[in-house]
């Protein structure tokens, strides 16, 4: 459990600290030069262009066109024939591919299941080679039900972009693609696994029945017998013909990329200031959404591609972009309401489900309606005679309109009644337990991670309000899921933080470093770079024993008023004895228009005037250190 020092020991450390490190005393001792790290290049915004969009039907979040076909039995269909279904799942099948074959019992049992839920199957055989007797052998034999497509010409197959047989697309009834990717994670050409571990399907169908989307929504790989209507010359043109005849429209295409992109903010009850999920208010606000386009400030996302992936990337295609500033330049139509999107139900509560325990500030917080509000400390007391394991875990702020952000330690109050919430704060530069930023939804740690809550323990809320012009109050809660059996691997926070670095007036591009030895093999799961107005560029950078380094993330463009955070799709291995290392950039220069005040000589500080340089980070150690630790 962090408790804190006595204040006496803490203070006396820190002046040592601030003693040996101030000033560059250990570098003169050395004579060595400091280290400088690249500052992250910003990516190039692409202006406005008015080029052909691309190709509606294979991407998730677009509208599948219309596809009109007939089936195995000469019944025609269109594809808007099955809207009224809660769901359209379109199977990619061959009778000859092991690999189809070995998928086709479960797809049938699935296709029994979902039906009682109002889902249909159709089936798409795109091979040319294939009988009708093979297909009706595989009918009787696995018992599929849904209409059953012999695509010998491979139109729709071309049209739908697919790549290999076991691909599966998950349509909702506006026909908007939810999922495209593999059944699950089982079979492959040249692997047969024990068991399914990512049921990618499953969790499609169940979040479109839902009514809200998958965790995973697009496989690139699909492990069946690759097919190649993905790629040709023909594609374009095949595609092309398919577009509606009324060219780009909010119903056809900008809604959905609204619903795919902005509207968990930008809707009633969410925390963006103004909704766009119906076509009058985003006709009102289309200049403001080709303002923001252009200035690259929305949707809130500022890590550089190409360096990681992450799961909670809010980022925008750039054709979306495209299409976005095509409608918002021109005379941005409506079109047919027909074609609208299916709005999505949002979580009016706990996204992480219903916790299991719930802490909360134990009086309101008043905010006023302008000025500035200091951090404000408040500490609540669990109650467990054991420690427990979270799984899951959110805070929410009951004003969110003025809540920037919330930090959670694990710290106990100092041994004063009532405890004073002006005393200094230096637990959480090394880590927290839970953390809220704007946007920010809970966090559900993974299959076998979860966090220990030590047994009593102590939370400490830190509270950053901003005014808005009205006076309210807050009354934040946490709220925790608990596993019952200790974690596979146990999820740990930390940071690489400076508290030494002084930024000189004037300055317009000062560098701060600080770094974190891994105590134990193990892997980085999300990254969480804090500083505050004057923090322009960050980066983080681990750097292996053999002297090599390999980037993580880089944001060219911090901004101090979205703390995200960034979760790593495939967490980056280290070995015990790797440095991770943070870098942060500081604008202190008149140019910088939220800078308060350029002539100040900044060192660390709670307050938004002040300055902070933390690269919190969440690890976990391998399964053997884990059960060792333990």
């Amino acid at each position: 459990m962090n408790f804190t020092l006595p204040r006496v020991i803490v203070a006396v450390a820190l002046l040592l600290a601030v003693t040996a490190c101030d000033d560059g005393a250990s570098q003169k001792a050395s004579q060595k030069p400091p280290e400088v790290v690249p500052r992250p290049v910003a990516q190039t915004v692409e202006p406005l262009s008015l080029d052909t969009i691309d190709p509606f039907g294979f991407r998730t979040g677009e509208r599948v066109p219309d596809l009109a076909f007939t089936d195995i039995d000469g019944e025609s269909h269109q594809l808007s024939d099955f809207s009224d279904s809660a769901a359209i799942v379109i199977v990619v099948r061959d009778t000859g591919c092991p690999v189809s074959s070995r998928y086709a019992p479960r797809i049938a049992r699935f296709e029994k299941e979902y039906a009682a839920q109002g889902a249909t199957f159709l089936y798409l055989n795109p091979g040319a080679h294939e009988t009708d007797e093979a297909i009706r052998e595989e009918i009787s034999t696995f018992g599929f039900t849904g209409p059953y497509i012999h695509d010998v010409a491979g139109d729709i197959a071309r049209a739908l972009r697919v790549r290999a047989t076991t691909e599966v697309l998950v349509l909702d009834p506006s026909l908007t693609l939810i999922y495209r990717g593999g059944i699950d994670d089982q079979y492959g050409i040249a692997y047969t696994r024990n068991e399914v571990k990512e049921p990618w399907l499953r969790k499609a169908v169940d979040a479109t029945l839902a009514n809200t989307v998958p965790d995973v929504r697009h496989r690139e790989e699909v492990a069946g017998c690759a097919l190649g209507f993905h790629s040709g010359d023909d594609v374009e043109q095949v595609t092309q013909a398919l577009l509606p005849e009324d060219g780009l429209t909010y119903h056809n295409r900008i809604s959905r990329i609204l619903e795919d992109n902005c509207v968990v903010c930008h809707r009633n009850g969410g925390i963006g200031p103004f909704a766009l999920d119906n076509y009058k208010s985003a006709y009102g606000y289309r200049a403001m959404i080709n303002y923001v386009l252009n200035e690259g400030l929305m949707p809130p996302w500022y890590a550089k591609p190409g360096i990681s992936h992450y799961t909670n990337d809010r980022s925008l295609r750039a054709t979306d972009r495209r299409a976005l500033l095509q409608w918002t330049a021109g005379d941005a139509p409506e079109g047919d309401p027909a074609l609208a999107v299916r709005h999505r139900t949002h979580a009016a509560g706990w996204t992480i489900g219903e916790p299991d325990y719930v802490a909360q500030l134990p009086e309101p917080q008043e905010v006023p309606a302008e000025g500035t509000v200091p951090y404000r400390v408040v500490y609540v007391k669990t109650d467990f005679p054991e420690d427990r394991w979270v799984k899951r875990l959110e805070i929410r702020p009951t004003a969110p309109e003025v809540t920037h952000h919330v930090i959670v330690t694990l710290e106990a109050p100092p041994d004063i009644e009532p405890p004073d919430p002006n005393r200094p704060w230096h637990e959480a530069l090394s880590g927290f337990f839970a953390a809220n930023g704007p946007g920010a939804v809970g966090t559900d740690f993974g299959e076998g991670k979860a966090k220990k809550l030590p047994a009593g323990a102590w939370l400490k809320f830190q509270l950053h309000y901003t005014t808005n012009g009205r006076a309210t109050v807050d009354q934040t809660r946490l709220g925790f899921v608990f596993q019952d059996e200790p974690p596979d691997v146990e999820v740990e926070t930390a940071s690489a933080y400076n508290y030494w670095f002084k930024i000189p007036p004037f300055t317009k591009d000062h560098q701060v470093i600080s770094k974190y030895t891994f105590p134990a093999d193990g892997r980085l799961e999300r990254v969480f770079p804090h500083t505050h107005n004057r923090g322009v560029a960050f980066r983080y950078d681990i750097i292996h024993l053999d002297g090599t380094e390999t980037p993580v993330l880089q944001v060219p463009e911090y901004n101090f008023n979205w703390q995200l955070t960034y979760d790593f799709a495939e967490p980056p291995r280290f070995k015990k004895g790797d440095i991770l290392r943070a870098t942060a950039w500081y604008d202190n220069s008149e140019d910088n228009p939220y800078n308060p005040d350029p002539s100040k000589l900044v060192r660390h500080g709670e307050q938004t005037w002040d300055e902070m340089m933390i690269g919190y980070f969440d690890w976990t150690r391998t399964p053997a250190e884990t059960t060792a630790r333990n």
